[in-house]
């Protein structure tokens, strides 16, 4: 459920204020009967989410436009399995992007953003990017930003027993937040009017990963559970016509 209240401050400075309510409710079940029917819910979750986004534009020059927003989510979570919980997560974050063209058809971009998370603490990231256009119809760009990734309630919560030899599952209330930086160099054109062409190569360097570990409990049961691994590195790239 959202509500969103859109205006403009004059003919080119928009702005808005949105709030919404999300609820989320799923049970894993584990052995089924031969009918098909579940013999035991083995794992119960459930979220409500409340938020509220705000964002304004302001045109500072014909050359100058800057972007002023923040936002705030509170997660109520009840989650039941080997352990039960009943934690609330809320996240307060602000942030600011300035968009500038320097020199005909050359924008540069730099932003930051402060979040302050119940669990994972606070983070000021930045960022930072240039778009080169050639015409109306097509662009070059390279982007840089730095990552502060909040685990969210299925990585601290989650839990799943499937049955023996189907796995466990279990989510980490400890988990640190992801960090780290990403690099995008791309470029997109209008081929005619109707096709687009985009391509984009990327990189991805993370420390505190979250990701799902095979471990062994005292008793020597396996089980996978949401750790935060030293790094992760990635590569791709994108293409789309």
């Amino acid at each position: 459920i959202y509500a969103k209240l859109d205006w403009l401050l004059n003919q080119k400075d928009s702005g808005y204020v949105q709030v919404y309510h999300n609820e989320m409710d799923y049970e894993n079940i584990g052995i089924c009967y031969p009918d098909g029917s579940p013999s035991a819910s083995v794992g119960i979750m459930k979220e409500k989410v409340n938020g509220i986004d705000l964002q304004q534009v302001f045109t500072v020059s014909d050359t100058n436009k800057m972007v002023v927003g923040a936002n705030y989510r509170k997660s109520d979570v009840k989650a039941k399995g080997d352990n039960n919980y009943d934690e609330s997560i809320d996240n307060l974050s602000m942030y600011l992007s300035d968009s500038w063209e320097f020199i005909p058809s050359w924008t540069v971009t730099a932003g930051m953003r402060y979040d302050n998370h119940s669990e994972a603490g606070n983070d000021t990231t930045f960022s930072a990017g240039l778009n080169k256009k050639f015409n109306d119809d097509s662009h070059m760009y390279f982007t840089w930003s730095q990552v502060f990734k909040a685990p969210n309630a299925d990585d601290l919560y989650y839990f799943a027993d499937m049955g023996p030899g189907m796995g466990l599952y279990k989510g980490n209330p400890n988990l640190k937040p992801e960090t780290g930086d990403t690099w995008t160099v791309g470029y997109a054109t209008k081929i005619n009017d109707k096709t687009d062409f985009a391509i984009n190569y990327f990189e991805s360097d993370l420390k505190d990963a979250i990701n799902y570990v095979s471990k062994t409990d005292d008793n020597i049961n396996y089980y996978s559970q949401a750790t935060n691994i030293d790094s992760q590195k990635k590569q791709g790239m994108e293409l789309s016509v």
